[in-house]
């Protein structure tokens, strides 16, 4: 992974895994989920020696210029570019139905959420604790279905957990139980799971027929 490959000793400036990739003359370098890509991963990515790169992503972040410059500059110009609807209608991603609920917040959050700003406005809003009710209706709509609910802050995917009584997967979970709830989703003995923020998190779990962020 990047993070991986970045991994340093602290107050050293070298790379030591970088090395692996500087023992060969590669004919092509294939970075995928490119739209993760933070300033340190770019300049370590850059001293790779490659006659070819190729970047895939999902979804390049327009509100960081200076990030997407340097990405450009070190892979190229976008080659192709294919719609999520176009991939749907051809069978590689699953059909799914995006419908947004809209909770509005108690007359007791207005205040603070009007008196703060940036992250912490963004905050007062997703803790909502109105959102609560509204997950319960949700899930009481898809009974029989495996329901995912990702939360955006760990505290308030913890507190729905608790409240719900549902099993929590946050990065302090071990690996050893994530994979057992992970694998206790997909064979439907856990019927709904919980998963905080987490760094770097990707699997796939294709028996999910609901999936509700918070």
């Amino acid at each position: 992974t990047y993070q991986t490959v970045t991994k340093r000793p602290p107050k050293t400036r070298e790379y030591p895994h970088l090395a692996l990739f500087n023992q060969r003359n590669w004919g092509l370098v294939i970075l995928d989920e490119i739209h993760l890509l933070s300033k340190p991963i770019l300049q370590a990515m850059a001293s790779l020696q490659s006659c070819r790169r190729l970047g895939l992503g999902a979804t390049l972040r327009v509100d960081r210029p200076r990030e997407q410059a340097a990405l450009f500059a070190l892979i190229g110009p976008k080659i192709s570019d294919v719609p999520w609807r176009v991939l749907e209608n051809e069978g590689w991603m699953s059909k799914v139905l995006c419908c947004e609920i809209r909770v509005p917040l108690p007359k007791a959050l207005r205040t603070p959420y009007t008196a703060t700003q940036g992250r912490s406005r963004l905050r007062v809003a997703a803790e909502n604790p109105d959102k609560l009710s509204a997950l319960q209706k949700i899930l009481a709509q898809h009974k029989a279905e495996p329901v995912l609910i990702l939360g955006s802050y760990v505290a308030h995917a913890r507190h729905i957990a608790q409240e719900l009584s549902l099993p929590l997967i946050a990065g302090s979970t071990s690996a050893q139980k994530r994979a057992k709830l992970f694998e206790d989703f997909q064979a439907g003995r856990v019927p709904t799971l919980v998963i905080g923020k987490l760094k770097n998190y990707v699997n796939e779990l294709p028996s999910a027929g609901v999936v509700v962020q918070i």
